[in-house]
């Protein structure tokens, strides 16, 4: 049976990888948090919660809200009656 033995400057890398990556999520769990205590009481922070939590997942709410408008415009039937 063979194995990969890394050196001590990629564990130290590989480790410092996997903090970084725990940090993230740390953070989107407590704006995930902060954002299920603001749906309790809905109000225009929600959305800035939210858009705070796209961020690291790297997703635009200004791209979300235009697909959204574009998906409920379709969904209008006065919108399809020429």
């Amino acid at each position: 049976m063979s194995s990969i033995q890394a050196t001590p400057e990629e564990t130290t890398q590989f480790l410092s990888l996997l903090e970084n990556i725990s940090k993230e999520q740390q953070t989107v769990c407590e704006r995930l948090d902060e954002l299920m205590l603001q749906l309790k009481m809905p109000s225009e922070n929600v959305l800035e919660v939210l858009e705070l939590l796209l961020i690291p997942i790297g997703v635009d709410i200004n791209r979300i809200n235009t697909q959204f408008q574009s998906a409920l415009t379709s969904l209008d039937p006065s919108q399809n009656e020429g």
